[in-house]
């Protein structure tokens, strides 16, 4: 009976135990805080983060 509040307990605590930390989907800025998971580049003549194939229409 012993052993197996001592499990219980185990398994309790094995529950509350934080998850990992991984970074957000589309949390990867650049310098001009473009993201370029999303296709975003900075565009010198537009001063402005633009993905290329919707601007050369």
């Amino acid at each position: 009976m012993k052993q197996i509040l001592i499990m219980m307990a185990l398994l309790g605590l094995a529950a509350c135990a934080s998850p990992e930390k991984r970074p957000l989907v589309g949390a990867d800025r650049d310098a001009h805080g473009c993201i370029g998971s999303a296709g975003y580049t900075w565009s010198e003549t537009l001063q402005q983060c633009v993905r290329p194939w919707e601007v050369n229409k």
